[in-house]
């Protein structure tokens, strides 16, 4: 079992690496054309703010009960963990939107570039991942941060694909064709931990 203070400070560890993976990667998007580097941008960030929702709701859980809440604050890992899911399902609905878009009307990019960015980001959130793993096993409000780096590293990894794909095959729709896949597959797991984390909260 993981110290709470050793929770805080992966998460803490996590928030900073987030974010300069999704500066990079706008960055990125911004000088390759990929769309696809600009919405895994957001898609870092909004984790980036379940990570930073994770961090105050470890903090709250460390205070004891009062008169006002007289069973503790404990359960604040929950509802985290219930708008963690919740962002991440909104997000990968955003993602598949656009993926249809480039489905549909697909740009010219440059995929050299465009690897260079996602190699970064992938480094970055497979770091973050790694970080996460172990904590992930004895808390749900982890669990669910962790699922937002596994869903970030995922998509790093599927824009490396496409930008080899696109650099070799000129195949410029590959790379949406892979964001539904995972997107689909993020929608299964936060689907998950809603209804596990909403039948905690309604003491199920």
């Amino acid at each position: 079992m993981h110290s709470i203070y050793s929770q805080s400070k992966s998460v803490l560890f996590v928030v900073f690496i987030n974010f300069f993976v999704s500066c990079c990667e706008i960055v990125g998007g911004l000088l390759s054309g990929s769309l696809l580097l600009v919405s895994d941008a957001l898609h870092n960030l909004s984790d980036s703010m379940s990570a930073i929702f994770s961090y105050i709701a470890i903090t709250l859980s460390r205070k004891k009960a009062d008169k006002k809440y007289t069973f503790g604050y404990a359960r604040a890992e929950i509802l985290a963990a219930f708008v963690n899911s919740g962002v991440l399902f909104i997000v990968t609905l955003y993602i598949i939107y656009e993926a249809i878009l480039r489905l549909i009307s697909p740009d010219k990019i440059l995929p050299v570039t465009m690897l260079i960015f996602a190699l970064v980001s992938f480094i970055g959130n497979l770091l973050s991942t790694i970080i996460l793993y172990a904590h992930s096993k004895s808390s749900i409000n982890m669990k669910s941060t962790y699922l937002h780096m596994l869903g970030d590293a995922v998509g790093s990894f599927s824009v490396i694909v496409g930008a080899v794909l696109i650099m070799y095959l000129k195949i410029y729709r590959i790379d949406s064709i892979l964001t539904i896949a995972i997107s689909i597959y993020l929608l299964k797991e936060s689907v998950k931990l809603i209804i596990k984390s909403a039948k905690i909260l309604m003491e199920a």
